[in-house]
């Protein structure tokens, strides 16, 4: 028989509705197995006569700077009958920020294969105005959620449950005979920099790719993690590249046309 929370708290999380979930957040917020609740987000202790419910094995990952330096985020070991996420590994993350510079106040980011969220809670931390997660599966929907709670990030963080493709498809202003001309130069998405690592061996870059042309302007970062290296994605190029065990990591921008630098 499952625990049955004292006080109703799925307000807490209005977008998920399976009780199995909010039981996982339940647990990623209290930081046990059910026992104790945390009032200041509005979870309820369970009633100690219930056995205590199974929840579900996580990992975690922390954060490496800013203001949340050392906080440790909880993400699902398991995505349904498939192996976790694996999130960039804090070597990775701190080379990356040396890159970037450790501070992206005012920056708007998007990670557009959220997961554990490791990389955009990492810049929120460092600073950045607005940070979007985009992620399509449940559990992981719930654990971002859980650690935006944990993290108070409500105001930077916003979390989509959406697939990539999909959620960009929604950036993109439609194209027609009529109005392809006003569309032929990128309409600008409001993101400085993108973060781009998505599941290895099912051509998502190659799907991605002719999307980011239309849609971010040239002064848009992207960071590309992949399992093999690459040169380029469209008009970007890669000006930084790191390889972790069978993980390649890039920084791209775009390189200026000769229009572009007389206009400069």
């Amino acid at each position: 028989m499952r625990a049955k929370p004292r006080k109703h708290f799925s307000h807490c999380f209005p977008d998920v509705e399976s009780p199995e979930i909010l039981l996982y957040l339940y647990a990623l917020v209290s930081g046990d197995r059910g026992i104790f609740g945390i009032r200041k987000t509005g979870i309820i202790a369970f009633d100690r006569s219930e056995p205590t419910p199974s929840i579900p094995r996580v990992n975690s990952v922390r954060i490496i700077g800013g203001q949340w330096r050392r906080r440790q985020l909880s993400f699902p070991r398991q995505v349904g009958a498939k192996p976790g996420f694996r999130p960039t590994p804090d070597r990775v993350r701190e080379t990356l920020f040396n890159w970037l510079g450790q501070d992206l106040s005012g920056y708007a980011c998007l990670d557009l294969f959220a997961g554990s969220g490791a990389l955009g809670f990492e810049a929120a931390s460092r600073g950045a105005a607005r940070t979007v997660l985009v992620e399509s599966d449940p559990s992981a929907i719930a654990s971002l959620h859980a650690n935006r709670e944990l993290l108070g990030a409500t105001a930077e963080v916003e979390i989509v449950r959406q697939d990539a493709l999909e959620f960009l498809r929604s950036l993109a202003p439609p194209v027609s005979e009529n109005n392809r001309a006003r569309h032929a130069s990128p309409a600008s998405s409001g993101f400085d920099l993108v973060f781009l690592d998505p599941p290895y061996h099912r051509g998502w870059i190659a799907r991605l790719e002719p999307l980011f042309s239309r849609l971010f302007d040239s002064d848009t970062l992207l960071y590309v993690e992949t399992e093999a290296a690459i040169t380029g994605f469209g008009p970007w190029r890669v000006v930084r590249h790191g390889q972790a065990g069978q993980a390649h990591f890039h920084l791209l921008r775009q390189e200026l046309s000769d229009d572009s630098r007389h206009a400069q």
